[in-house]
């Protein structure tokens, strides 16, 4: 079990940080300085689909333990 999240972790790192490689000098309208600046979708997508992997992975994990 601890190997399986050790491979969940490893594959959500890798496809959050492959966001990362877009973010250049004007790759948004709102500048890097604002914190609105990680409301675009180019930040905001990959957190919102790795907390909603964690919160099936939770409830998944709770809905067994029952």
């Amino acid at each position: 079990m601890l190997r399986r999240i050790i491979n969940l972790a490893i594959a959500l790192s890798v496809a959050t940080a492959s966001g990362s490689a877009f973010a250049h000098p004007g790759h948004g309208v709102i500048p890097p300085e604002e914190p609105a600046h990680w409301l675009e979708p180019v930040h905001f997508v990959p957190v919102l689909l790795v907390g909603l992997g964690l919160a099936a992975f939770a409830w998944r994990r709770s809905r067994r333990d029952v």
